[in-house]
């Protein structure tokens, strides 16, 4: 046996196995969360989204602006899950790995563990149980102020692993809409 090629070989894997666990430390300097892509609108709502901060630390998350228009010249109306009616987004979408969610930010607050180390992270995210629906009459707009946080529990470490996240809901007969954010 090749003795110096079996002991670089366990050296390398060492590396390789622990490489997990130092990216897990990322929660001690600020993560910073960015727009990748925004899918095309789905006929005739106009969805704008704008990022209004980006910092994950210990006790800040991510905050962004969605609106919403009916450039059609007919009514629109969906339905979600949730407890408040009349929102651009649903009060709570999660991530399509579900290490993130986003949701209305005053829940997102109200609902942020106490951490000493690591980034602002829910350990569930608990939302109104009902359907609500949104309607918006020709030109009509609403928008609505989301946070974008992790879940506990759902990752590895005390932040989310950096990389792309998908968000994306259904709005009944229109489709579907979403967006891809970045964390680094």
């Amino acid at each position: 046996m090749n003795r110096r090629g079996f002991l670089a070989g366990v050296g390398g894997s060492c590396l390789t196995a622990m490489s997990g666990c130092f990216a897990t430390d990322v929660g001690r300097t600020p993560q910073v969360l960015s727009l990748a892509s925004v899918d095309c609108d789905p006929e005739p709502l106009s969805f704008e989204i704008t990022l209004l901060d980006e910092k994950l630390t210990e006790t800040d998350v991510p905050k962004l602006d969605i609106t919403v228009t009916n450039l059609g010249k007919k009514p629109v109306g969906w339905t979600y899950g949730g407890g408040f009616g009349e929102l651009p987004f649903p009060e709570r979408v999660y991530s399509e790995d579900d290490n993130l969610v986003i949701g209305l930010e005053e829940h997102i607050q109200s609902q942020l563990l106490d951490t000493s180390r690591g980034c602002a992270r829910l350990k569930h995210f608990s939302a109104a149980n009902g359907f609500q629906k949104t309607s918006l009459e020709p030109a009509e707009t609403i928008t609505n102020r989301y946070a974008i946080v992790g879940i506990a529990g759902n990752y590895k470490g005390v932040c989310p692993e950096p990389g792309s996240y998908r968000m994306k809901h259904g709005f009944g007969d229109y489709g579907k809409w979403g967006f891809k954010v970045k964390l680094k």
